[in-house]
C-alpha cells in the first residue's frame, strides 16, 4: 500500500468508503428513504487506510466493523475519497 501523504489526528481512523446500492438486485431504483432506512440498520465492515497517533490497537490494512450509527466524514486526499471516524465507532476488527 502506497504512503499516504495524511495522517488523521488524534484516534481518527481513514477508511474507504461503504458503497451502498441505490437499485435492488433486479434493478429497480430505491427510494431515498429505503437507502436510509438500510445504511441505518446493518453493521459495516470495511479495510483501514490511515490511523492517528493514538489509535493503537487498529492498524493501516486492518478490516474493521462500524455500527449502524457511525459517524463517517467524507475527506479526499489526492483526488480520492475515503471517510474518517473515531476509534469508538469501531466495534471491532475482523480476523
Amino acid at each position: 500500500m502506497a504512503k499516504f501523504k495524511y495522517t488523521p489526528t488524534g484516534d481518527g481512523i481513514l477508511i474507504n468508503p461503504i458503497a451502498i446500492s441505490k437499485t435492488t438486485d433486479s434493478g429497480i431504483v430505491k427510494s431515498e428513504a429505503m437507502i436510509k432506512e438500510e445504511s441505518e440498520s446493518r453493521d459495516y465492515t470495511t479495510q483501514v487506510v490511515a490511523v492517528g497517533p493514538q489509535v493503537h490497537e487498529i492498524v493501516v490494512g486492518d478490516t474493521i466493523v462500524l455500527g449502524n450509527g457511525a459517524n463517517c466524514i467524507p475527506v479526499k486526499v489526492a483526488g480520492k475519497e475515503y471517510w474518517q471516524v473515531k476509534n469508538y465507532e469501531v466495534m471491532g476488527i475482523m480476523s
